[in-house]
């Protein structure tokens, strides 16, 4: 065979009679060429996307979080470290802080102003049921046991608004201790109960101002109340006596 015969003909084939044209190398391998770029940009795509890992679904608890300062704590354990009781009902009792009576309020002595913010609450309910406890934060009232026995919230975004989010011992058991947390992430209010989101708001912006625990018919024990975010001192002085309420 001649070797000249395995050459690539460059050459087009053309009919008889007709001048034939000799064809550019580099059009014939133009082609070649796109496939093969095409053919490692496949490749590379897929390695890519080979090596990303899957990435577990966030818990709702830590999704849209953003840093927060250090918790400030108004009542842990026994103490009452940051608390204004306006209208009486609670004192200490051994390690945790005692409320009852439904208009009784512990109040924190901050405010919350603008921007992310978390309450965490960590009590437990001698009564789970028309209890009328609650977490009061600004025009929002999470309560803990409401007209039939609910679990309710009212408030935001406006002051008429309210949501029953259903019966209260779905979520809380009676003289269990239950953690509680309130938090905004931009203009979203989130609920959670025992690390499980219960309610969502949209559209809550601006200042919050006081916030606070309603005692309710109680007693409710409260272990631990803190919380982070902008908060402001009210310059209120603490209206507990720890000796005489730890005589009782």
């Amino acid at each position: 065979m001649d070797p000249s015969s395995c050459r690539l003909d460059l050459e087009r084939e053309v009919p008889m009679g007709r001048v034939r044209q000799r064809v550019s190398p580099a059009i014939v391998l133009l082609p070649m060429a796109t496939a093969l770029l095409l053919y490692t940009a496949l490749m590379v795509v897929s390695a890519a996307l080979v090596s990303i890992p899957l990435r577990a679904a966030e818990p709702e608890t830590t999704a849209a979080a953003s840093p927060l300062p250090v918790a400030k704590e108004f009542i842990k354990g026994g103490t009452a470290r940051g608390v204004y009781i306006p209208h009486g009902g609670w004192a200490p009792k051994g390690d945790v802080f005692v409320g009852q009576g439904r208009n009784n309020i512990a109040l924190a002595d901050h405010t919350i102003g603008m921007g992310n913010f978390d309450i965490e609450v960590k009590l437990a309910l001698h009564k789970v049921g028309a209890n009328y406890a609650g977490i009061q934060f600004g025009n929002g009232r999470l309560i803990l046991g409401g007209d039939g026995g609910n679990l309710i919230f009212q408030g935001y975004p406006k002051k008429d608004h309210r949501v029953v989010i259903g019966p209260l011992s779905e979520h809380i058991e009676k003289d269990t201790p239950v953690t509680i947390r309130i938090r905004r992430r931009g203009g979203t209010l989130l609920m959670f109960v025992k690390g499980k989101r219960v309610h969502a708001e949209q559209g809550i912006g601006g200042e919050i101002g006081e916030f606070g625990i309603i005692a309710g018919d109680g007693p409710v024990d409260v272990h631990l109340f803190r919380a982070t975010g902008n908060l402001t001192s009210t310059g209120r002085r603490q209206r507990i006596n720890e000796r005489r309420a730890r005589r009782r």
